[in-house]
């Protein structure tokens, strides 16, 4: 729920990531932690705004995926922009 309230999905031409808002950096580190748990990389970045200066980002095949899996999205639209996501990679036999 927490992605579903405070992160977006974000998939246009080359751009394909999670993000997740909070201007509590203590709070971002712990979630990058239990990310890791389940195998998923991020990294913290510092936007400045007007309303929130930190945020997660994940990015890359593997840790879309493995958030899909194991967290995934509530929010009907943000779960089927995660699955385009997904879908746009290209596959290699």
């Amino acid at each position: 729920a927490l992605f579903d309230d405070d992160g977006s999905a974000n998939f246009s031409n080359n751009t394909r990531h999670l993000l997740l808002y909070s201007k509590n950096i203590a709070g971002l580190k712990n979630i990058k932690n239990l990310l890791l748990r389940f195998g998923i990389r991020c990294k913290i970045r510092y936007r400045e705004n007007a309303w929130c200066h930190w945020y997660i980002q994940i990015t890359g095949y593997e840790n879309l995926y493995q958030f899909k899996k194991f967290i995934n999205f509530n929010h009907n639209k943000k779960r089927a922009k995660l699955e385009k996501m997904l879908n746009s990679y290209v596959k290699f036999v």
